[in-house]
């Protein structure tokens, strides 16, 4: 069902002026790895956004991807703020 479904989704934006943000809410890299911790167990997936993706990232973003790499979580990337869609492989933006 959709319910647990979106529970075990969990939305990561990074913005360009180096917040976290974990479905919306500011947050840090200690909360964020906690979050993906539950988010193994649930056996979920991140669903990534960086805003100006095209420009520079900030430093935090490789922090980011280290404890993401170090949980092993599914992820797809989103090139909308609003997450409604996804990468692909192609490199082109489809609904998700």
């Amino acid at each position: 069902d959709n319910v647990s479904k979106n529970a075990s989704i969990l939305k990561v934006g990074v913005m360009k002026n180096g917040d976290i943000l974990i479905n919306g809410n500011k947050s840090n890299l200690k909360q964020l790895k906690e979050e993906f911790i539950k988010l193994q167990e649930k056996k979920g997936e991140v669903w990534y956004y960086r805003e100006a993706g095209e420009g520079e990232p900030p430093a935090i973003i490789y922090k980011v991807m280290d404890i993401l790499a170090e949980c092993k979580l599914p992820i797809t990337f989103s090139s909308k703020p609003d997450y409604s869609d996804y990468v692909g492989e192609d490199g082109i933006s489809h609904p998700r």
